[in-house]
């Protein structure tokens, strides 16, 4: 038993820097290359159909169609044949290792690609099919680590609801299959070692694990729970040593939750660099097993000198340059793409709901002001809610109420006013003293502090009075190119089909307190925004299967965010800001990690 333990270590720790080196740079360059490809393909997919909403019936309705499944058989190949380098690679390096030899990283990835290249003949494809039996195994610890520290958004968890029984039983039988067919778990290192074809391999699993199978199959479940315990002791360790030093360091008021950021962000880590490893890891134990049963003639001698571990000389290392160039302009630019399509694809974004600051940071600052706005942008909103009037010479001005006395004294309208008579209004000295002196913006210098800095939710507050008034506000926004960092709201349909008469490029959104599905199947209407009374999740599926986004007001305690968070909205409108973004922030994290990193929290103020 102990020399079996021995030799598990002894595989990867004599080649140990070598796999190191190897599985940071493929597991960087892969996901460099192919993350963004296979995003990118998604993504513009989804825009050929114009999937605008997460219904069950447009997401069975996307997932059949014959470029969909094209889609995703190429990125499901493309997944075998990385794992299958990386596994040929570590199959390599722990023969070395075994054999008492150096390898490097170089030898690696010369005797991962030789090995694919091998499997892409017709008749190897058999094993293509086999390795995905290993990918329950090795990605379960990472996976569980990555969901107890990352909540999945609402949108993503309602479309895995729809389909989680036949999920669930396809990881069933992929490891009902692995167990029944575990006679042939040696097959990748016959292929990759003796290099045989993928049937005499087949063939000599079997014969070499004969006799041994329930050892074999309780030696890797008990590797499977050593590395799960691995994992949890690094987790719990994190948590016993980041608490105690986030709380000396953070005021009580946010230590919690700096805590629990800290905590989730080292869980991630974790997560991350057991993904990153984890094959090793595991086919330590199977290469273990491999060479302790195989006959002594079976294995080979040494490593093949497929790629000298001298230096490589300056055409070689011009390419390789070139290899990383492209990789990186690769990596960049799919991310690029991938948000640029996140900005155009309504409804589609994987997110969380973003958070509009509503007429600004009213709670700290006078609302509908420039300082309002700032310091909403200051706090980080990702939106900023503003009411617009226009006064009697036409200049569009920034007021909820339809009086100016609430907030400046005067007892009158804006449309009964000239803009000198608002500009000479004090605005701030109602909220407090220290915002004496501030004045009614106009919308144009409330889009000079936000255009590039927050996006911009503007309601129009219409009297009756005014003559060209959407016009009016249009004008101001095209004059600083706004059509795609604004939605021009309405508490009535009427204005809102007269911006969309005057400029189409512009987005609209209704306000409404009531549904009527005329409304929200009104072409017209781009985003619906509901009082937070009317709002659940039959709400959210029906104005989403309509396909546009769900904003929610006016929503000011941390319960209704948090409810608001769960019934799936897109934006939710609040007074408070600062409270609201650390409620969507806590929403992230699994409530096991929360109550767990909560429940020590308080052991240790307990005790002072």
């Amino acid at each position: 038993m102990w020399q079996t333990i021995k030799l598990k270590f002894g595989l990867s720790g004599r080649n140990l820097g070598a796999i190191i080196g190897f599985e940071f740079t493929y597991k960087f360059l892969t996901a460099g290359l192919f993350t963004p490809l296979f995003i990118v393909l998604l993504q513009r997919s989804i825009l050929q159909i114009g999937l605008g909403n997460s219904s069950q019936a447009d997401i069975t309705h996307y997932l059949t169609r014959p470029s969909t499944i094209a889609v995703l058989a190429a990125i499901l190949l493309c997944m075998i044949l990385v794992t299958l380098v990386d596994i040929f690679a570590v199959i390599q390096a722990h023969q070395a290792s075994f054999r008492r030899q150096r390898i490097s990283v170089g030898q690696m990835f010369a005797s991962g690609l030789s090995g694919v290249r091998r499997v892409l003949k017709p008749a190897n494809w058999g094993l293509m099919a086999y390795s995905l039996l290993f990918w329950p195994w090795l990605t379960a610890i990472p996976l569980t680590l990555f969901l107890l520290c990352v909540r999945l958004p609402m949108n993503v968890k309602v479309v895995l609801g729809y389909y989680w029984k036949p999920a669930a039983v396809g990881i069933g039988v992929a490891l009902v299959l692995f167990v029944v067919l575990l006679s042939r778990v040696f097959i990748l290192h016959s292929f990759c070692l003796q290099e045989k074809g993928a049937g005499r391999a087949w063939r000599e699993s079997r014969q070499q694990v004969k006799h041994r199978y329930f050892s074999i199959l309780f030696e890797i479940l008990i590797w499977e729970l050593f590395l799960g315990a691995v994992a949890a002791l690094l987790a719990g360790a994190s948590l016993g040593i980041a608490v105690p030093v986030v709380r000396a360091l953070r005021p009580a008021v946010t230590a919690f939750d700096a805590s629990l950021y800290v905590v989730t962000i080292i869980g991630i880590i974790i997560a991350a660099i057991f993904h990153m490893f984890f094959v090793p890891m595991f086919f330590a134990n199977v290469s273990a097993l491999y060479f302790r049963t195989a006959p002594e003639e079976e294995v080979p001698a040494g490593v093949k000198q497929r790629c000298p571990a001298k230096t490589l000389r300056p055409a070689g290392q011009k390419i390789l340059a070139l290899l990383i160039c492209m990789v990186v302009l690769v990596d960049g630019s799919g991310f690029i793409v991938t948000w640029e399509l996140d900005q155009t694809v309504n409804g589609t974004a994987v997110a969380w709901p973003q958070v509009t600051a509503h007429r600004g940071a009213s709670t700290v600052a006078p609302e509908n002001t420039l300082p309002a706005f700032q310091k909403a942008i200051d706090m980080g909103a990702d939106w900023v809610e503003m009411d617009v009037q226009q006064t009697s010479d036409g200049v569009i001005i920034l007021n909820h109420d339809p009086s100016l006395k609430r907030v400046t004294g005067l007892a009158k309208e804006a449309w009964q006013v000239d803009y000198a008579t608002v500009a000479s209004l004090d605005a701030g000295s109602w909220f407090s003293k220290e915002y004496a002196g501030v004045h009614v913006p106009t919308l144009e210098d409330v889009v000079k502090e936000c255009k590039g800095n927050v996006k911009m939710n503007i309601e129009l507050k219409p009297s009756g009075h005014e003559k060209d008034f959407e016009k009016n506000v249009l004008a101001v926004l095209d004059k600083y190119d706004m059509k795609d960092e604004c939605v021009i709201a309405c508490l009535k349909v009427a204005p809102l089909k007269t911006v969309r008469k005057l400029d189409g490029r512009y987005k609209t959104l209704y306000i409404a307190d009531s549904l009527q599905d005329s409304i929200i199947n009104d072409d017209d209407i781009d985003m619906m925004s509901v009082e937070t009374n009317v709002m659940d999740t039959s709400v959210v599926n029906k104005i989403h299967k309509a396909g546009k986004q769900v904003f929610v007001w006016t929503v000011n305690n941390e319960e209704k965010v948090s409810e608001m968070v769960d019934d799936g909205a897109d934006n939710i409108i609040s007074d408070n800001l600062q409270s609201t973004r650390d409620v969507i922030e806590r929403e992230k994290v699994p409530g096991i990690t929360v109550e767990v990193v909560r429940k020590y929290y308080d052991k240790l103020a307990a005790q002072g």
